[in-house]
């Protein structure tokens, strides 16, 4: 349908079953000849519970069978809720230049390799995500989209700027990467 942007969200969830990967991958496939260089592709990786926290295998995987699903480079991409390393973070720019990183409270958490990879964002590829209603706020309660300053002041402690500047250009990267074509 023309009047369909974005095409996702899509990926790997290893929190599930690993009996269940396989299913995962085949839908990947299943998927993926709809998507058009028009679309902005929405992807999220979750690893498995009690890794480190960097998803190393399910983003590594994921950036396999894009590839092998025949993903250009040149597509537009929002990889969702990333919490990878800097090394997954330069692999996956390498291979997937056009890709914006979203990250959302779950930063708060984030260990040193995590913390390196959020600094190595270029300023022009960085988005602030609430992921509402999945991440309680501080306040408690469920997140919403009035969660996102919170998140921005994550950001901006790790990145040691200020709040205002992270407002500032995940603002102008949202709307730049979410505009209709």
């Amino acid at each position: 349908m023309p009047l369909v942007t974005a095409f996702g969200e899509v990926g790997f969830d290893h929190t599930e079953a690993m009996s269940k990967w396989q299913d995962q991958v085949e839908l990947l496939h299943r998927l993926l000849p709809f998507l058009e260089a028009r679309h902005l592709l929405v992807v999220h990786c979750r690893g498995v519970r009690g890794d480190s926290g960097d998803c190393e295998f399910a983003i590594r995987s994921l950036l396999f069978h894009l590839k092998l699903g025949g993903v250009p480079q040149s597509q537009r991409i929002h990889f969702h809720c990333f919490t990878g390393t800097k090394s997954l973070l330069e692999i996956w720019g390498r291979q997937q230049p056009n890709t914006f990183f979203g990250f959302t409270r779950v930063a708060a958490t984030f260990n040193k390799n995590q913390v390196a990879a959020l600094r190595a964002v270029p300023d022009s590829k960085l988005l602030l995500e609430s992921d509402a209603p999945y991440f309680a706020s501080k306040k408690g309660g469920h997140s919403t989209p009035f969660t996102l300053y919170e998140t921005a002041e994550i950001l901006a402690g790790h990145r040691g700027v200020d709040v205002s500047h992270i407002l500032k250009i995940t603002t102008q990267n949202g709307t730049s990467l979410y505009k209709k074509e």
